[in-house]
């Protein structure tokens, strides 16, 4: 599906995968040549794969960046897969992590950089199902799904750029899209009062409620 669409793929592999170096020796002269070499031992990769090392004293860590081109038995082609190693200092225990993608050109880190990404595009699509309404719009007419669905994640991005905005504005780092859309309600409400000159504003209050407090309020808002 990807190559039909020239699309790439950065994804991630469980840390136990089975992933192979190309066979590079001699063919047999029987057969199909052999396809798949040397299985890699993630605890034991030869240095020449190594790009980068990180040693972190604060943290009491040693990080080993590898990049090798590899195959998979889930894939035809060769994939370009950066395997970062990371041991502890004290208790000597060591996690892995396998990031790979199809396209054969990047680099180490931006795959890395990219993969991270991950979780922020899932936050987006989550609030753009809870407030935005992706999880429940009724269009299904080919041109109405996609304004839906765009119209969606516009908003959700909108809100993201608003509330770099409001938070340092109400010092609240909290401050959610909840908040920003009752913000904005509160604005409307506001304006819409305030259009209307012509009619007694005690129209729009009970007794028990301060006109000035909520006028002031308004225009803050407004501000």
């Amino acid at each position: 599906m990807l190559e039909k669409h020239n699309l790439k793929l950065i994804s991630k592999f469980h840390y136990n995968s089975a992933l192979h170096l190309p066979y590079s020796g001699p063919y047999s002269g029987n057969g199909k040549p052999r396809k798949y070499g040397e299985k890699i031992d993630i605890e034991n990769i030869s240095n020449s794969f190594l790009i980068e090392k990180k040693d972190d004293k604060d943290k009491n860590y040693i990080e080993y960046i590898y990049q090798i081109e590899v195959l998979n038995k889930h894939f035809r082609d060769k994939l370009n897969v950066v395997i970062i190693v990371r041991e502890n200092r004290k208790t000597k225990e060591i996690g892995n992590v396998i990031l790979f993608s199809n396209d054969l050109e990047l680099p180490a880190q931006k795959i890395i950089s990219t993969y991270s990404l991950r979780f922020q595009i899932e936050f987006n699509f989550r609030d753009a199902k809870q407030f935005f309404g992706l999880a429940d719009f009724k269009n299904i007419k080919k041109n109405q799904v996609n304004n839906a669905i765009n119209l969606s994640l516009f908003m959700t991005v909108i809100s993201k750029i608003l509330l770099q905005k409001y938070r340092p504005f109400f010092k609240d780092d909290k401050f959610s899209i909840n908040d920003l859309k009752s913000l904005f309600r509160a604005d409307m409400y506001i304006s819409k009062i305030l259009k209307n000159d012509n009619q007694n504003p005690l129209v729009f209050f009970n007794s028990n409620t301060h006109l000035i407090d909520i006028l002031t309020i308004g225009l803050i808002i407004r501000k």
